[in-house]
This record gives structure tokens, sequence and C-alpha cells, in this order.
């Protein structure tokens, strides 16, 4: 997933909108809504620490995303050809729910594995064979978008991401990330002792998340002038609110890398 389907959602995009006769306006529109699930990682990650379900803090986050990524693919694959040029907004639906998929279970498997460097001492195999396997799958997709893309049609590439997408409910849901269960009663309910510890890291995380959606919703409903004036204004608000609630050195590396 972290590999192959990054890879494809990453690449496909610019073949199938010139498929659908679109301009560069509607692309970059979509391109955006497409990947604001990265954006939106901080309220993932809030969701996910402070919220279990079902006693698992990761597992069935990592389900519900998958579920969202094979039904976008699965839409982006059966949506007829003039639906998607007439009701475009559609199309960055369907890419964003992909895209959860990839964000979500790519933010929490980095979580485990960092966490599991921690405890065996054995980081750099760890991250040497993730990044591996990551590179293989990003080139694997990279050589073969273009060709089949050129010689069938884009759809046909979201036919070959389905079943790769849909492959990891597998392990997920046999148990094969480590992790321990909360118990009950607590297996299902909001940890507020951990919210209110760390209620500064939780309300940065759900600023920049409720910001990033926010952007999603005004590029599929408003003109690229109001999406700038959006974007300028709430990283202007994004900013302020990290001078508060972050510690200086993660504010000021923050603004410099923006």
């Amino acid at each position: 997933v972290k590999g192959i389907i990054y890879q494809y959602l990453m690449t496909v995009g610019l073949p199938y909108f010139k498929w659908l006769g679109l301009d560069g306006v509607k692309y970059q529109t979509n391109f955006t809504i497409a990947w604001t699930p990265w954006a939106m990682k901080g309220i993932f990650a809030s969701l996910t620490d402070a919220w279990p379900i079902g006693g698992y803090h990761a597992k069935w986050y990592m389900f519900i995303a998958n579920v969202l990524g094979v039904a976008g693919l699965l839409g982006l694959a059966v949506l007829p050809r003039e639906t998607a040029r007439t009701h475009v907004w559609i199309v960055g639906a369907f890419f964003f729910m992909a895209q959860v998929q990839v964000a979500v279970q790519d933010m929490l498997l980095d979580g485990k594995y960092t966490e599991l460097m921690a405890i065996s001492g054995r980081g750099n195999e760890i991250v040497t064979y993730v990044w591996f396997m990551s590179t293989v799958g990003n080139m694997m997709a990279s050589a073969t978008v273009g060709p089949i893309s050129d010689s069938v049609g884009p759809g046909l590439v979201f036919w070959i991401a389905l079943p790769i997408a849909l492959q990891t409910a597998y392990p997920i849901l046999r148990g094969w990330m480590p992790e321990e269960r909360v118990p009950p009663p607590n297996g299902s309910k909001l940890q507020v002792a951990k919210v209110k510890s760390e209620w500064r890291t939780f309300a940065m995380g759900c600023s920049t998340g409720v910001a990033a959606l926010g952007l999603a919703i005004v590029g599929a409903a408003f003109s690229p002038f109001v999406q700038l004036v959006y974007t300028l204004s709430v990283s202007v608000v994004v900013s302020i609110l990290s001078c508060f609630l972050c510690k200086r050195e993660q504010a000021t590396t923050s603004l410099y890398f923006l």
C-alpha cells in the first residue's frame, strides 16, 4: 500500500484527467482534495490515540481506512466517463477515500515500527526493510502506469490497485501487527485523562486536520480565488496557533518548513 497504491494514486491522476478531457485547474483542485488525508494525519493520530475501538488503538481504524480505500478505488474503476466529467467532485471524493487508506495505514504502521525499533534496538534493519519494499512498490507502479494508461486507459490502473488495497484487510483482521489491547471497560471509551494531559498536542493535531479538511471542501465547492484566500488565511491561523500550542523548537521548525 505504501509503495504501489501510493505511487499509482500519485501518477495516475494526470493521465486520468487528460482521458476525461478536463483542464489543469480541475486537475489541480482535485489533486489537492485527493491528498488532503495526508495533511489530516494530525486529527487521525489524535483520534486513534485517544479513542480506541474494541480495545485497539490501531486495528479497527486501519480496517475502516481499508474499507474506505477499497470503496474509493472501486468507485474510480466503475465511474462512467461522462459522470466523472460532469460531476468532477465525485472523482475528488473517490481519490480522497483511497488516500485515507494509504495515509492512515502509513501513519499507524510508522508508529508501530518506531515503537519496535525502540524495544528491539534494531532500527537500521527495520527502516531499511520498510523503505526498500516501499521503493520497490514505487518503481513497479511508476513503470506500469504509463504503458497501461496509453494502451488500455487509466481506468485499468484502478482495477489493478483494487486487490492490492483489499488484501491488507487480512493481516489487519488476523492481528499480525502486535498491539496491546486496552482492557474493558475502557476498550471503546475516550481516554479523557490522556487528552487532558496532552491537550496541546491534541489541539494542534485537530486544528491542522480540520483546516486541511476545510481546504478540501472549499476546493470542491468554490473558485480558485476563494481557495487561495482560504489557504492563506488558514496558514496564518495555524501558524499562530502553533506558537501557543507547541514548544518553541517545534513551532519554529514547522514555520521554517511551511
